[in-house]
């Protein structure tokens, strides 16, 4: 995958920022939201400034594959970014 520093996110300032959080093994520890909460730079984006970070699973948005697992990213990604419609209805 490709790697962005802070930096460069930060010349976009993005108004939506989704994170993927890569635990190792079963080690459950904090989300990359968490991780990076202290970081100056991270506390300067428009995103975290108005709470539109959205932590998302890795396990679907990372490893999944196909149509199915497609359709589960757009519909999640939508569901926040419009949380006033009802997905479930369209």
């Amino acid at each position: 995958g490709t790697k962005y520093s802070l930096e460069e996110i930060l010349k976009e300032d993005p108004d939506v920022i989704f994170v993927e959080t890569f635990n190792l093994g079963n080690n459950k520890g904090p989300s990359l939201s968490e991780q990076l909460a202290n970081n100056r730079i991270w506390k300067r984006l428009k995103a975290v400034k108005n709470d539109n970070v959205h932590e998302v699973r890795t396990s679907i948005w990372a490893n999944g594959r196909g149509v199915g697992s497609l359709t589960i990213i757009l519909r999640e990604a939508a569901e926040q970014l419009y949380p006033t419609i009802d997905f479930e209805k369209e």
